[in-house]
């Protein structure tokens, strides 16, 4: 089993175990040229820090992790989840709890 796999399998396992913890993790995936297909998908809600003295600043962040499997997310495309829609805007190295992205996972940064 190459380690591609293994990643990938991992991967689906964790998104099948929080789903079930969770009651579900599916979302409506909505590409920019307007394809629709049904994703799973973990929101991870946050705030992201910068700087680490008195001047240090917070903002609210919102990461979505992706099974790549299912999809290979976009720039500006949308994610349905729970009646909440969100907006992909920019791919990042890993979520505010430490989702890496690799070739398993994909995590995106999203605004409302």
């Amino acid at each position: 089993m190459s380690q591609l796999t293994v990643r990938q399998q991992f991967a689906a396992d964790f998104f099948a175990a929080w789903s079930v913890a969770v009651d579900g993790v599916t979302g409506t995936y909505t590409s920019p040229i307007g394809e629709s297909k049904t994703v799973s998908a973990l929101v991870d809600i946050g705030t992201d820090q910068f700087g680490d003295d008195a001047s240090s600043v917070s903002i609210n962040s919102i990461h979505l992790a992706f099974l790549v499997e299912e999809v290979t997310p976009e720039q500006f495309a949308t994610v349905l989840i729970d009646g909440q829609r969100y907006t992909l805007v920019q791919r990042l190295p890993q979520s505010l709890s430490g989702i890496a992205t690799d070739d398993a996972v994909s995590v995106w940064s999203a605004q409302l």
